[in-house]
């Protein structure tokens, strides 16, 4: 998946936050990009993630930082992916470089979040989350996403 933003007049939508370094500044920039509404989208893993490599539970407002992961947990994490037929995610069942010349890369996986930690990051800024979208993919080639759509308050608005 490459990261897009599609601009309209008064709405901007950034896919994908897991493949950003810092997903915060992701959805900062998006509140001063646009005038009303932004959308997110990004990859999410279930809150326990159980398979042959193991099992792993995350708390409420717990993610994943790929890169910190240790062998036991980035198996469980592969298996997941790989049981999605999610063959290319670099990072996870590819390797991925996160650092060239001490610059931060953007292309691997960095970030697994939950859908409730996604919408939890979204509501640390002044905005209003109108809805939220899950897209589980059970039995499907696919991993599962998540979308937030936000207002955002008039005290956040540009001038």
């Amino acid at each position: 998946l490459h990261s897009v933003t599609y601009r309209w007049s008064s709405r901007v939508s950034w896919d994908t936050s897991d493949h950003t370094p810092n997903p915060l500044n992701v959805i900062r920039n998006l509140i001063a990009m646009t005038r009303e509404r932004f959308m997110l989208t990004s990859a999410i893993v279930p809150p326990v993630i159980s398979n042959r490599a193991g099992r792993l539970a995350l708390s409420p407002g717990q993610c994943l930082l790929v890169p910190a992961l240790d062998d036991s947990k980035l198996a469980i994490v592969r298996e997941h992916f790989r049981e999605r037929r999610a063959h290319k995610a670099h990072g996870i069942t590819l390797p991925g470089t996160f650092v060239v010349d001490n610059q931060l890369h953007g292309w691997p996986w960095w970030w697994l979040f939950t859908a409730e930690t996604l919408v939890n990051m979204c509501s640390l800024f002044d905005v209003e989350i109108e809805n939220t979208w899950c897209h589980i993919r059970r039995g499907q080639p696919h991993v599962s996403s998540a979308t937030v759509l936000a207002r955002i308050a008039s005290s956040s608005r540009p001038a």
